[in-house]
């Protein structure tokens, strides 16, 4: 699993006389506004540092964070009983409506800008909701003070959920030849063997071993 949670430079926070620990929205409707205190503009009005941006980069990480903003209003994006696409809702216009302001009208980003972890790890960017737990190593590595915060909510949501659960799994298909299936099994299981290498460097929490092992093929 990766749980997903807002990382901060907490540097580029300082420079705009804000303090994280103390500062940081828990609504996405006061995240607008610490966002423009965070954000830097050139003489044009051209941004060179954004204060937050949502992560335009993928179809993954857009849905990673505008389904948990329709199920904190308490929609949802798939009907789970139904397996239908229920995006024509009032809850999911108005997570589509604050994007497109995002961008549009009060002009904090967008998808014409670099991918939000990559300006993240190059200072360029002071808040980034998209790291899984992985992304601790890597900012460690770019040198970055930092912390890290909830996922903000709607002012008025009705359910608590912040950011998103993304699950990696580890699958061996069945159609593969028996040699390439029996050495795939045995990868998944050197990894299962290793959790905690898999959880330090790589930042995601395995599967648990007991509960496959009943797929394990015999020999």
């Amino acid at each position: 699993m990766s749980g997903y949670a807002c990382y901060t430079n907490d540097a580029l926070w300082r420079d705009a006389g804000l303090d994280p620990a103390r500062d940081f929205p828990d609504t996405w409707e006061a995240m607008r506004d610490v966002a423009e205190q965070l954000t830097v503009r050139d003489a044009q009005g051209a941004i060179t540092q954004r204060g937050f941006d949502f992560n335009w980069s993928a179809p993954l990480f857009i849905w990673l964070q505008f389904e948990p903003m329709v199920r904190q209003l308490g929609s949802a994006l798939v009907d789970e009983q139904t397996f239908t696409v229920t995006i024509d809702t009032p809850e999911a216009a108005r997570v589509m409506a604050y994007w497109t302001d995002w961008a549009n009208e009060w002009n904090l980003g967008g998808p014409d800008f670099e991918d939000t972890r990559v300006s993240f790890l190059k200072g360029l960017l002071a808040t980034e909701c998209t790291f899984g737990i992985g992304g601790a190593a890597q900012i460690e590595a770019a040198r970055i003070d930092w912390s890290v915060h909830p996922v903000p909510t709607w002012a008025d949501a009705v359910n608590e959920n912040r950011g998103a659960v993304f699950a990696n799994l580890l699958m061996v298909n069945a159609a593969s030849p028996l040699l390439a299936r029996a050495a795939a099994w045995k990868l998944a299981w050197f990894l299962l063997d290793h959790p905690r290498p898999l959880l330090r460097r790589g930042g995601h929490v395995p599967a648990a071993r007991r509960v496959h092992r009943l797929r394990r093929l015999p020999g």
